[in-house]
């Protein structure tokens, strides 16, 4: 039977995470859907654990790396190994929800070059404790021709947050053929969105963007890896990545640029920014990353009550922990979705 369906998970010492992923899938997977997994040379149980449901679900490919490579070339190969019409890329600690395979088969059909679905923030033992939307809560189901400028135009008015720009890979599922057409661009390899180039890139020969609404993917909360070298770190990856994707990709468009960088915007709230600035020890390089933030749009005026408190280094840990408890709060007080 054709592949209709190919998962793509890349990971790498995620053994204690893996299985929960796979039986997501394996439970609602029919026999037009396989599984991709790269494991970049995983030291731990991964091996195993994926020799256990290969045992279960035959349709499941495994290549194991000789060495550790960044998570950008771990995609493309997955993708590169897929025999699906279609790839759903899937981080190796989330879940699809029960009912999500199906839903996706049939919008499959419906012959879009890329699907994005929102998804729903869970805590770390996945207990759900909101939805996420990644465009406003006036857009429902839609089609966006990305290709034509009013139209990825409205889409980014609409934008929430980076996550309707492709950084969370659980949401995406497009076309294997176009995705292969284009080929890989290397000057993104170790940003984390070589796979955000290449899919923006679809635009070159028309690009239609189903967005679904409903949350089909479970996501596991407090298991950044990206965060292993610290906050600093883990802020410049989206900032210095999407500076280089907008760069490259919208350079002719500048307000198309423009509006893509202020997504960003909507993303970092002030309570971050001056998280950040609180642990910036060094003047040059926090002048770097004020120019940086004005680059995409932040306000002056946020920049600076942002870097008053966060010069501080006693009122901002106050702050964020409020913030921090207001949000567990929040949370606990939040029904729990079906």
């Amino acid at each position: 039977m054709e592949i209709k369906l190919s998962f793509c998970i890349p990971t790498y010492n995620f053994g204690d995470f893996l299985g929960e992923t796979l039986e997501s899938i394996i439970s609602q997977a029919g026999d037009s859907v396989e599984i991709v997994i790269v494991d970049s040379a995983s030291t731990d149980n991964t091996r195993e654990v994926v020799g256990n449901f290969q045992k279960r679900f035959s349709r499941i490919r495994y290549c194991l790396r000789e060495k550790r490579m960044d998570v950008d070339t771990d995609i493309a190969k997955a993708v590169e190994l897929a025999q699906g019409r279609y790839c759903w890329l899937m981080s190796s600690d989330d879940k699809i929800k029960p009912h999500a395979v199906g839903r996706m088969i049939k919008e499959l059909d419906l012959d879009n070059d890329i699907y994005l679905c929102n998804r729903t923030e869970c805590n770390f033992m996945m207990e759900p404790i909101r939805d996420r939307l990644w465009l406003s809560k006036e857009t429902g189901d839609s089609v966006f021709e990305l290709s034509q400028r009013g139209q990825l135009m409205d889409y980014l008015v609409r934008t929430h947050s980076i996550g309707a720009l492709f950084s969370y890979c659980s949401s995406l599922i497009f076309k294997r053929a176009k995705w292969d057409s284009l080929g890989y661009n290397n000057e993104f390899s170790g940003t984390g969105y070589a796979h955000v180039f290449r899919l923006f890139s679809f635009r070159k020969s028309g690009c239609s963007l189903k967005y679904v609404k409903e949350p089909l993917v479970l996501c596991r909360g407090d298991n950044d890896s990206f965060l292993s070298g610290g906050k600093i770190k883990r802020f410049l990856l989206d900032i210095d990545g999407y500076r280089l994707l907008a760069s490259r990709l919208f350079a002719e468009e500048p307000e198309i640029k423009k509006a893509f960088l202020k997504v960003m915007t909507k993303e970092m709230r002030p309570h971050y920014i001056m998280e950040i600035r609180s642990l910036v020890n060094d003047e040059a390089e926090w002048a770097q990353i004020k120019s940086k933030l004005k680059e995409f749009g932040f306000r002056n005026l946020v920049i600076r009550i942002a870097e008053a408190l966060g010069s501080a280094k006693l009122i901002a840990p106050v702050g964020i922990r409020l913030k921090e408890e207001i949000k567990k709060r929040r949370y606990r007080d939040a029904p729990n979705p079906p």
